[in-house]
């Protein structure tokens, strides 16, 4: 574009049409950039404006928030399941152990070692001797 006429769309944007001398004239250059603009850009937006950017960047949170929450739902569930197999393990290691102490201290098992370790025996008959209340032996 020509310099005058890019000056002309100034002033007329500017509201002062004709009024200063024309470009050529100017005592200083003037440096047309972006960045004369910006100011004026940012001073004229409202709410309206960015709305729509606003609106996006919560939408755009919240569908991330729901992905992150989801996640994690997922990752739970995952660790519900290890504890509920070990928990099972558990359990059956319990069951094991109980039936072992139930077979370690079964009658046979006692009699058996009673006699083998500490060499005792069945009592005979009249050699029982029953105890009561106040502590008085009375044999049979």
């Amino acid at each position: 574009m020509n310099r005058k006429v890019i000056r002309q769309i100034d002033r007329e944007r500017d509201g002062a049409a004709f009024d200063s001398p024309p470009f050529a004239e100017s005592p200083s250059p003037v440096h047309w950039s972006a960045r004369q603009s910006e100011p004026q850009v940012w001073q004229g937006l409202r709410f309206a404006d960015l709305a729509p950017f606003i609106s996006l960047a919560v939408i755009t949170g919240g569908l991330f928030a729901m992905a992150l929450a989801k996640m994690e739902v997922r990752r739970l569930g995952y660790a519900i399941v290890q504890l509920a197999k070990e928990e099972r393990r558990w359990r059956d290691e319990e069951r094991g152990l109980n039936l072992a102490l139930a077979r370690a201290m079964g009658p046979e098992r006692l009699e058996a070692m009673a006699g083998r370790q500490l060499t005792l025996r069945r009592p005979q008959q009249g050699e029982i001797i029953q105890m009561t209340e106040n502590g008085v032996a009375l044999e049979q």
